[in-house]
């Protein structure tokens, strides 16, 4: 595969699946759905779904190939930011 096709596919399956993950720029529908949802099916949102999206990211870099450096920095960066911002997040919460 040519370099080029697999950074786009990276960049895409980071939207797509990271979207489905709850990363935290693309988290904006996660506040909105577990609260609304009762709460069986919150814990299967909680304990599955969102597992899916990083299943799917896995599977994604395994078919695409052996990933270059900056794959790997990508996906420390967003995890620390995410998990960061998630914790300032919820110290800023009052409810």
């Amino acid at each position: 595969m040519p370099p080029s096709l697999a950074n786009i596919l990276f960049l895409l399956a980071i939207a797509g699946f990271g979207t489905k993950a709850g990363f935290m720029p693309l988290h904006v529908w996660l506040p909105y759905a577990h609260p609304a949802a009762p709460s069986h099916v919150s814990a299967v949102m909680s304990g599955v779904m969102i597992k899916t999206g990083i299943y799917g990211l896995v599977r994604t870099l395994t078919i695409i190939g052996m990933p270059p450096l900056w794959w790997c920095w990508l996906l420390i960066a967003i995890g620390a930011v995410t998990g960061v911002l998630g914790v300032l997040f919820a110290l800023a919460q009052h409810d």
